[in-house]
């Protein structure tokens, strides 16, 4: 999964990019670009914790939608 991806799944769960920004710890600009597109390329450890962000989020929606 890319990181742009991840975030936009988050923002349509309803998750704010500060919100994002202060779990990935970061900045909410960083989120914002990354989400444009102006930036492409993060350390590995941030992007892990967007991806498991948004997989966590995936599962829980997952598991609402199966009860």
């Amino acid at each position: 999964m890319q990181i742009k991806d991840a975030i936009q799944t988050l923002i349509a769960a309803g998750i704010s990019q500060n919100q994002i920004a202060v779990e990935a710890q970061c900045s909410q600009g960083l989120i914002s670009h990354l989400v444009t597109g102006r930036v492409v390329e993060v350390k590995h450890s941030l992007g892990q914790r967007i991806i498991a962000m948004s997989e966590r989020v995936s599962a829980g929606a997952a598991e609402k939608a199966a009860t």
